[in-house]
């Protein structure tokens, strides 16, 4: 039997903002240009702006490019860095001769993004699957089918303008403080750098991972997220539709991304159609809240995560890792959840893991 979440039209989520630890860094991770994770921060990037005029072609070196693609890896890289770090992170139980992890869940960030921007999607649902597994929830997020045949329908102009998005970060960062960046080296888009934060959202305590784009050297405080800077690259405001879709999409999701761990400054590249950028403007994270005051809040969206999250645990009930819930969610609809028995590709915690925790 399904279970079911009403949102109705979300009104009822318009309330004071909910208790929202600030996020606390607990640890980082590297994954190389094979996927492989490392328990070190050789990927760390740091912050390096140009000096006086410029202009990047995000373009370059796009054919020669080691791209990422669609790889659907679950959460298989947290998992392994949660095991790596097993004798730091996990905790007695005190119930049974186990460890176990002091939170009741765990996922990425991004997960959480899209539930922080469900109350003002109006076309994009969702699929989001969990297990228990002593006593803690992990949560991953699955393409649903729509979202596999946009994925399938990708023009080369869609794929060039994602690579645009790497490019920049190349053009900006360096593996040393205060280098200079090198953009005659191959992108390789899989090289990635995480940070491994715990949180509260009112009772619930989560611990969750992010990539992040890099760190501005001159922060002393080496634990507080707030010195690192989420890169963004955007279309130059020139005409209204232009300015129209940044603040109603855009800044709800720039901001849930950055304020779920965090991070206070977004340095964002204004490109032109060519791809080319010429000037850098920093949005306050504080600031994309005023900025889209017009189409969304930021109490709806973490009162709505809150009380879905409750919704999470009335539902995944069996502490089995065997078993798996899954939500969905449209448009329009309830969000529904079921059970289910055989989860095959919706598998989110692997023998590997289970064996070794």
């Amino acid at each position: 039997m399904a279970l079911e979440f009403s949102t109705g039209d979300f009104s009822s989520f318009n309330l004071n903002f909910p208790h929202f630890s600030k996020p606390n860094e607990i640890g980082t991770f590297s994954i190389d240009e094979h996927r492989q994770v490392h328990n070190d921060v050789r990927n760390l990037r740091f912050f390096s702006p140009p000096k006086g005029e410029f202009c990047f072609n995000l373009s370059h070196g796009y054919k020669d490019a080691v791209r990422k693609g669609d790889v659907q890896e679950r959460i298989d890289n947290l998992l392994k860095y949660i095991l790596i770090n097993k004798q730091r992170l996990a905790t007695k139980d005190p119930d049974t001769p186990n460890t176990c992890l002091s939170s009741h869940f765990v996922c990425y960030r991004g997960l959480l993004t899209t539930i922080l921007n469900t109350p003002v999607e109006k076309k994009e649902g969702w699929i989001v699957c969990a297990s228990k597994y002593r006593g803690t929830i992990y949560m991953c997020q699955f393409h649903t089918d729509a979202k596999l045949e946009q994925i399938s329908r990708t023009t080369d102009r869609e794929d060039l303008m994602t690579y645009w998005g790497h490019k920049f970060e190349q053009c900006v960062t360096t593996d040393s403080p205060y280098g200079v960046p090198n953009v005659a080296v191959r992108v390789n888009e899989n090289e990635e750098y995480c940070i491994f934060c715990k949180t509260e959202l009112n009772e619930h305590r989560i611990f969750l991972a992010a990539e992040v784009d890099c760190v501005r050297a001159e922060k002393k405080d080496t634990t507080a997220t707030s010195r690192y800077v989420e890169l963004k690259t955007q279309k130059e405001f020139t005409n209204q539709k232009t300015d129209f879709v940044f603040k109603r999409f855009k800044t709800i999701k720039w901001w849930a991304q950055s304020f779920l761990v965090g991070i206070e400054d977004i340095v964002c590249g204004f490109r032109d159609d060519h791809g080319y950028v010429r000037r850098l403007h920093t949005f306050p994270v504080s600031e994309l809240p005023k900025i889209g005051k017009d189409f969304w809040d930021p109490c709806m969206c973490f009162n709505f995560c809150d009380q879905f999250l409750s919704f999470i645990k009335k539902c995944v009930v069996k502490d089995d890792p065997k078993i798996v819930y899954k939500f969905e969610w449209n448009p329009g609809t309830e969000i529904r959840c079921t059970q289910l028995e055989q989860p095959g590709e919706c598998e989110i915690l692997k023998d590997w893991f289970v064996k070794d925790f």
